[in-house]
C-alpha cells in the first residue's frame, strides 16, 4: 500500500514540475513577443513621426514655390494674380494664404496645412522691395501620443540616434495653445526674392548660338545720359567706355572673336571663346540666359493704308502715345532713290508708330528710312532683313527711339538680317532668331540680342548703357535670393 502511495506522489510532483516549466515557457515567449513587440512598435513609431516631419518640411517649401509663382504672376496681372490670398488686391501687404492639402493615401498621415505671409519689409539702398515670404507646414503625426525612439538605432559611425527626441512634435495643443485631435509637427522656412532686372539690353550683344568677329571691328560702350560719357548725349571715341559686354547662350567653342577688340566681358555657356586675347574685361563661360521669343503684335487700330511701301516717296505719320498709329505692310522695300520718311504730327512733337512688316524689309542703294525728330518707331519684322547703303536715319541720334523686332518663326527655323554699307545705325535690335551680319565701314550704336552675330570689315559697335534699363514691356519677375529654416 505505502508503495502504491509513493508511485501516485511521485507522478503528482512530476505533473507539476512539467506545468511549472510549460508556464515558464510561455511566460518566456510572451516576454519576448512583448519585446519584440514593443521594439517592432517604436520602429513604427519614429518612421510614422520621421515621414510626418519631412513632409512638414515639403509643404513649407511648397508654400514658397506658391508664393514666389503668384509674385511673379503679379508682374502681368497685378489684379488677378492675388486670387485667394488676403487681402486679394494688388497693393495691401502683408499678405496671407492658408489651406489644406488634399490627404494621400496609404501609411503615414493623411493631413497637411499650409500657412504663407508675404510682406514688403524689406528694401535695399536703392529701396527696391525684396519681398519676405515665410511659409509653414504643418503635418498631422499618426501614431501614439509620444515620441518614438529605437534604442539599438545607430548611426553609421556607431553612435545612438536621437533625432527622434529633436524633433519639435506636437501631442496635445499646437503653437497657439489649442487642443490637438491629432499629434502634428511643424517646419517654417523664410525667403528673400530677388526683384530681377527689367532691362532685356544688359548688353552690347546677347546671342543664342556663336559671335564671330574680324577685321578691325571693334565694340565698346558709352552713355548718352552722362556727358562725361558720351559728347551732346552721343557717341564719343574720346569717352570710349568698358561695358560693350557680348555673350552667347552656346559653347564658346563656337565663337571666333579673331582677337579683335572687344572693350567689355566676353562670357559663353561652357567652353572657351576662341581668340579672345584682346578682350579688355574678363572672359567667363558660365552665362546662361533665357531668350524669349518674339511675337507679331495685337493693334486694337490699324491705319487702312498703305498696306504696302515698294519705291517711291512715301511717309507714315505718328500718332501720340496713348493713341499711337499702327500700319500693317505686307513688304518694305526702299529702292536706291526711293525714302520712308515716319513723320511726326508737327515738326520735333514726341509722337509714336508701330510698324508691322509680315513680309520682308529691304533698302537699297541711297533709299533710306528716315526717323524723324521727336518720332519713337517700333518695327516689327516676320521676313528677312536686307539693308544696305545709307539704310536707317535716326535724327534723334538716340537708339530708344528706333527698335526693330524680328519676329521668331513658327516653324523654329532662322531668319537673316544683314547690315551692309558704311552708314550708321542707331537703335536697338530684338530679333533672337535671326542671324545678323554687319559688313562695310558702317557703326551699330545700341544693342542687339539675335541668333547669332558676324561683325566683319571696320564695323564699330558701340553699346549704349543707357539702355540697360529698358524693358520689354511685361517685367522680369523675382527669384529666390535666400532661403533658411526658422528654428526658434
Amino acid at each position: 500500500m505505502n508503495y502504491v502511495k509513493t508511485r501516485i506522489d511521485a507522478r503528482r510532483r512530476l505533473h507539476g514540475s512539467t506545468l511549472a516549466m510549460a508556464l515558464l515557457a510561455v511566460f518566456i515567449l510572451s516576454f519576448s513577443a512583448a519585446t519584440v513587440f514593443y521594439y517592432i512598435s517604436n520602429r513604427y513609431q519614429t518612421a510614422f513621426q520621421s515621414a510626418s516631419w519631412n513632409e512638414a518640411l515639403v509643404v513649407a517649401e511648397s508654400g514658397v514655390d506658391t508664393a514666389m509663382q503668384t509674385l511673379n504672376s503679379s508682374i502681368t496681372s497685378p489684379n488677378t494674380a492675388w486670387t485667394g490670398w488676403m487681402p486679394s488686391d494688388a497693393t495691401t501687404f502683408p499678405k496671407t494664404y492658408s489651406g489644406v492639402l488634399p490627404p494621400h493615401t496609404g501609411d503615414g498621415n493623411n493631413k497637411m496645412y499650409i500657412s504663407v505671409t508675404v510682406d514688403q519689409s524689406v528694401t535695399d539702398s536703392a529701396g527696391n522691395i525684396w519681398p519676405r515670404i515665410t511659409s509653414s507646414g504643418t503635418a498631422e503625426v499618426p501614431g501614439l501620443s509620444r515620441v518614438g525612439y529605437a534604442p539599438a538605432s545607430l548611426s553609421t559611425a556607431g553612435a545612438k540616434s536621437h533625432n527622434s527626441l529633436l524633433r519639435k512634435l506636437a501631442f496635445k495643443t499646437d503653437v497657439t495653445g489649442h487642443a490637438l485631435h491629432l499629434p502634428q509637427t511643424t517646419r517654417t522656412v523664410q525667403a528673400i526674392a530677388k526683384p530681377l532686372s527689367t532691362g532685356i539690353f544688359k548688353r552690347a550683344a546677347t546671342v543664342q548660338t556663336s559671335i564671330s568677329m574680324s577685321g578691325s571691328a571693334v565694340v565698346d560702350s558709352f552713355d548718352s545720359t552722362n556727358p562725361a560719357m558720351s559728347t551732346n548725349g552721343q557717341y564719343d571715341s574720346a569717352k570710349q567706355q568698358s561695358h560693350g559686354d557680348i555673350a552667347t547662350n552656346t559653347d564658346g567653342s563656337a565663337s571666333d572673336l579673331k582677337n579683335t577688340f572687344v572693350y567689355g566681358n566676353a562670357s559663353s555657356n561652357g567652353g572657351t571663346i576662341k581668340n579672345a586675347g584682346n578682350v579688355q574685361g574678363t572672359v567667363y563661360n558660365n552665362f546662361s540666359s533665357t531668350i524669349p521669343p518674339v511675337s507679331d503684335p495685337t493693334f486694337s487700330t490699324v491705319v487702312s493704308s498703305p498696306t504696302i511701301v515698294n519705291g517711291g516717296a512715301v511717309t507714315l505719320t505718328a500718332g501720340t502715345q496713348s493713341a499711337p498709329a499702327n500700319y500693317v505692310l505686307s513688304k518694305l522695300n526702299v529702292p536706291a532713290n526711293g525714302s520712308l520718311t515716319l513723320a511726326a504730327p508737327s515738326p520735333g512733337q514726341d509722337s509714336y508708330i508701330n510698324i508691322w512688316v509680315t513680309g520682308d524689309v529691304t533698302t537699297n542703294g541711297n533709299g533710306f528710312i528716315t526717323v524723324s525728330p521727336g518720332v519713337h518707331a517700333t518695327i516689327w519684322v516676320d521676313g528677312n532683313v536686307n539693308v544696305k547703303g545709307h539704310a536707317f536715319d535716326n535724327e534723334n541720334g538716340y537708339a530708344q527711339y528706333l527698335q526693330i523686332n524680328g519676329v521668331t518663326p513658327a516653324d523654329g527655323s532662322t531668319n537673316s538680317y544683314a547690315v551692309t554699307g558704311h552708314a550708321e545705325f542707331i537703335g536697338i535690335v530684338n530679333a533672337p532668331a535671326y542671324k545678323l551680319t554687319v559688313s562695310g565701314g558702317g557703326d551699330f550704336v545700341g544693342a542687339v540680342i539675335m541668333n547669332s552675330i558676324n561683325f566683319s570689315g571696320s564695323a564699330g559697335f558701340h553699346y549704349d548703357e543707357s539702355l540697360a534699363g529698358m524693358t520689354n514691356g511685361s517685367g522680369a519677375g523675382y527669384q529666390v535670393a535666400s532661403w533658411i529654416e526658422d528654428i526658434p
